[in-house]
C-alpha cells in the first residue's frame, strides 16, 4: 500500500496546484500539513504555468491498494 500527502493549492489565476509528498509519516495532522503549506505559499518557492500558490484548498492522504493480476 503506498501513500501520499496531497496538498492542494488554489493560485493566484484561480486554478488548482497539487504538491505531492511520496511516503509522508503516518500520523501528519491536518495543523502540520497546513503550516507547511502556509511556509510555502509565503516563500514563493515554486514555479508553475497555474500561477503562484495563493491560497491553502485541502491537505488529504492518499493510499493506493495495488493488487497484481497474474
Amino acid at each position: 500500500m503506498d501513500k501520499e500527502l496531497q496538498l492542494v493549492f488554489k493560485t493566484d489565476q484561480g486554478k488548482k496546484k497539487i504538491i505531492t509528498v511520496a511516503n509522508p509519516r503516518e500520523d501528519v495532522t491536518l495543523d502540520e500539513a497546513q503550516a507547511a503549506m502556509q511556509v510555502l505559499i509565503e516563500q514563493a518557492i515554486f514555479e508553475n504555468a497555474a500561477g503562484e500558490l495563493a491560497e491553502i484548498a485541502e491537505a488529504r492522504m492518499h493510499t493506493c491498494n495495488m493488487t497484481e493480476l497474474l
